[in-house]
C-alpha cells in the first residue's frame, strides 16, 4: 500500500514531468520551423503582440464585469489566471493534425508568452484591488 508521503512525491514528480514535456514539445515545434521564424521574425513578434492585446483586452473586460458584479479580488484572480493560462497543447495537437506542422507554431509561441503575461498581471495586485474596491482586504 502506498504511503501518503510517497504519493506526494509522485504527484510533484508528475507535475515536473508534465512541465518538462510541454517545454520539450514547444522546443521541437519552434525549432522544426526555425527557418521560417529566422527568415520572417516579424511573424513571432506579431503573434506575441496580438496575444498580448487579446489577453489584456479580456482582462479589462473581466475587470469591468467583476466590478459591476462586485466580485472579490480573490475570485477575480482565480478566474483570470485560469483563463490566461489555459493549456494550448490541445490547440497545438489539433493544428498539427488538421492542417500541418507549420500551423502549430502559433499555439507554441502563445505558450511562451502566457507565463510572462500571467506574472505581469499578478504584479498589478494593488491596482486591481483598488479598481475592484477591495484595496483594504
Amino acid at each position: 500500500m502506498w504511503k501518503l508521503e510517497e504519493l506526494r512525491v509522485i504527484r510533484s514528480s508528475l507535475s515536473v514531468a508534465t512541465m518538462i514535456s510541454l517545454f520539450v514539445l514547444i522546443f521541437i515545434i519552434i525549432f522544426s520551423k526555425a527557418s521560417l521564424l529566422i527568415v520572417k521574425p516579424i511573424i513571432a513578434l506579431e503573434i506575441i503582440g496580438y496575444q498580448t492585446l487579446i489577453v489584456f483586452g479580456l482582462i479589462a473586460l473581466s475587470l469591468a464585469v467583476d466590478k459591476v458584479l462586485r466580485i472579490k479580488y480573490e475570485d477575480h484572480q482565480s478566474i483570470i489566471l485560469t483563463s490566461i493560462t489555459k493549456n494550448e497543447s490541445v490547440a497545438v495537437a489539433m493544428a498539427t493534425m488538421a492542417l500541418s506542422p507549420a500551423a502549430s507554431v502559433v499555439p507554441a509561441i502563445i505558450l511562451l508568452i502566457q507565463p510572462v503575461l500571467s506574472i505581469s498581471y499578478i504584479h498589478l495586485e494593488k491596482e486591481v484591488k483598488k479598481l475592484l474596491g477591495t484595496a483594504n482586504s
